[in-house]
């Protein structure tokens, strides 16, 4: 699918961690993407047009799109979005990516670090939208309980449909839930390997996870991913 440029304005920008933000803007028009894709936003930088890809966080064909975004230390485009007021007018330019949700054959595993989570929460919406029945799983990795993006959403998710199940993994605060990291998580909470495995968040993670998983004998056809740099 080709990218298409479109002006938007910005409606919100809200916290949602310490580090982590959700940029909010609204088009003109119904934006169709599929779940898993991403925009670029423009800004400017010393006279010079500058550009950064965000996954959308919100669902398609509506005229509102959501994106999370974690500010870096030292990083512009995280910092100058951050700052923008209710009323700014934006342009991106999408959708772009082929990491999209496939039609299900099989169980379905997530794994995501981070604002990586940002482009399985609308695959996961889309699929209990549709009321798809296969075991959901998703593993979210995250260093405290306060970087826990989207908790009551997908606890929510959890209590309405069954066969979703959503486990935060936390690396830095011992906790009653799972500790560690999500790629040793991974097997004692999926008793079915046979699954199609959606990945996404920084590389050496991505990378690490498709390790664990090519060495249980998982096809590579079974394995989607989205590295974040």
């Amino acid at each position: 699918m080709a990218g298409k440029v479109y002006q938007v304005t910005v409606q919100e920008v809200r916290d949602d961690t310490p580090s982590v933000y959700t940029l909010v803007v609204k088009a003109e028009e119904a934006l169709h993407f599929e779940p898993g894709q991403f925009f670029f936003i423009y800004s400017t930088r010393e006279g010079r047009k500058a550009a950064k890809a965000y996954s959308v966080a919100s669902l398609p064909g509506q005229n509102i799109l959501e994106f999370c975004i974690k500010r870096i230390d030292n990083g512009f485009m995280s910092n100058k979005l951050y700052k923008l007021k209710k009323g700014y007018k934006l342009e991106i330019n999408g959708p772009f990516g082929f990491f999209t949700l496939q039609q299900p054959k099989r169980p379905l595993v997530f794994l995501a670090t981070g604002t990586g989570i940002a482009a399985l929460r609308p695959m996961i919406n889309t699929l209990c939208k549709q009321g798809n029945k296969q075991e959901i799983h998703l593993l979210f990795g995250i260093r405290t309980q306060e970087d826990i993006l989207y908790r009551k959403e997908f606890e929510e998710l959890a209590k309405d449909h069954k066969n979703f199940h959503f486990i935060p993994v936390l690396s830095k605060e011992q906790w009653q839930g799972h500790h560690g990291h999500i790629q040793h998580v991974l097997w004692k909470v999926v008793k079915d390997s046979n699954a199609d495995y959606y990945i996404c968040g920084l590389a050496p993670m991505v990378d690490d996870v498709k390790r664990v998983l090519s060495v249980a004998g998982i096809p590579e056809e079974q394995i989607h991913l989205e590295r974040y740099v």
